[in-house]
């Protein structure tokens, strides 16, 4: 009898100190994670106060050989409005003259409500078509479109005009902003550059004219890759052209180009609100357009020669619009073409 009582008290202090064992560890264990949560605790308030840090991101960077990644593919266009040639309603023209520079009208602007908005510079006005009808609005003191016309991401469109304005008869440059609902008056006038062709430039920043900021004027626009030429020696026929184009902040493509090819900014807004660049080259009497992609392809596509002093006003994911002449029967073509595939 003495021998079981003996076995059960002892299995009886086993069990007292497996239990004690266990309560320890759970103790400890508790007293770890108290320690991990407050060290966390104490992390996190320590980060909320101390001042914020900018980290710059990083840019992907590559240089990229055109013609190694290149493809050709067909346009794809369609004819969405005439116009006569001459004066008259639905009508513009083009300056006759022998020894100068003549005078030509600008690329069509397409509004987001479809409508195509034309500055007829020798006719001194501005033509709007939209579902086959056109209006006109004649621009006052007989003043002339001496850059080609851009617009916003809220249709408001900025054109520089030169022009006796005012009581003098001094001929001036001011930039005048119209709202899409009326082209009849502009709704801003600034002085502006009186040199002919000069570039009006949109960004989120403000509008420039020829790298030149205008004083208080910021556009509604999207944000857009920055373009700009690295290297091209015009006195060298045989340099070639490195375009960068810098996707917001992140990935950076140098394109090269052949020795001897030209690209140019193809348009106003070359670099478009989806993140793909346009440019334009002339090779052996040809137009082409390139479309630049972040991934580094690029898409060519054939287009007409244009007939305005400009190429395309405005370009988005649907395509561009080119004026373009039909001279057999001295008619304006107003011609669509959808953007080049990336492949």
């Amino acid at each position: 009898m003495a021998k079981k009582v003996s076995f059960v008290t002892a299995v009886i202090i086993i069990a007292v100190l497996l239990f004690i064992a266990l309560k320890a560890n759970t103790s400890d264990s508790a007293q770890v994670a108290a320690s991990i949560t407050t060290s966390t605790e104490a992390t996190t308030s320590s980060t909320s106060e101390s001042p914020s840090t900018t980290v710059s991101p990083i840019i992907a960077e590559q240089s990229i050989d055109v013609a190694q990644v290149i493809t050709t593919v067909e346009a794809q266009t369609k004819v969405i409005a005439t116009l006569g040639l001459g004066s008259g309603p639905g009508e513009i023209a083009f300056e006759e003259c022998v020894d100068c520079e003549p005078l030509l009208p600008w690329a069509p602007v397409q509004m987001s409500d479809d409508r195509i908005v034309i500055a007829d510079g020798v006719n001194h006005r501005w033509v709007i078509l939209k579902d086959g009808e056109s209006s006109e609005f004649v621009w006052p003191n007989s003043a002339i479109a001496s850059a080609q016309p851009v617009k916003d991401d809220a249709d408001r469109v900025y054109v520089i005009m030169l022009g006796a304005f005012g009581n003098g008869s001094e001929t001036q440059a001011e930039l005048w902003v119209y709202e899409a609902t009326n082209f009849a008056e502009p709704i801003l006038r600034y002085p502006a550059s009186p040199i002919f062709g000069s570039t009006i430039d949109l960004s989120p920043e403000g509008v420039s004219i020829n790298g030149q900021l205008v004083d208080g004027l910021v556009p509604e626009i999207k944000d857009r890759p920055h373009v700009e030429f690295v290297s091209f020696d015009t006195t060298n026929p045989n340099d070639s052209t490195q375009v960068k184009v810098t996707w917001s902040g992140h990935t950076t493509n140098t394109f090269v180009y052949g020795e001897g090819e030209s690209p140019e900014l193809f348009g106003s807004m070359p670099a478009l609100d989806q993140g793909d660049v346009l440019m334009r080259l002339l090779i052996d009497g040809q137009f082409f357009i390139d479309r630049l992609s972040v991934e580094g392809s690029v898409t060519r596509m054939t287009v007409a020669s244009s007939g305005a002093v400009f190429g395309a006003a405005w370009a988005n994911s649907q395509g561009f619009l080119q004026l373009e002449t039909d001279v057999p029967s001295t008619q304006w073509k107003i011609v669509h073409y959808d953007l080049p595939e990336l492949m």
